[in-house]
């Protein structure tokens, strides 16, 4: 009985574990999305610009990121 105990809960700690590392990953893409939008635009120069990414929120399938 308790092997069975310790098993379920080495596999909820490895799907948290796997669950945080998911937030990482979106906020790496919402960044390169913001990227690849800027380069894109033919008004300004990118690569001249220094961003800071104060804050990145998801919501669903929808996120805000504030840039400076």
């Amino acid at each position: 009985m308790n092997r069975s105990k310790s098993r379920i809960a080495l596999c909820l700690l490895l799907i948290s574990i796997a669950g945080c590392q998911k937030k990482v990953g979106d906020q790496d893409a919402i960044r390169a999305s913001i990227e690849k939008h800027l380069t894109g635009l033919a008004s300004i120069n990118a690569s001249a610009m220094d961003r800071d990414y104060k804050q990145i929120t998801v919501n669903g399938n929808q996120a805000q990121a504030d840039v400076e």
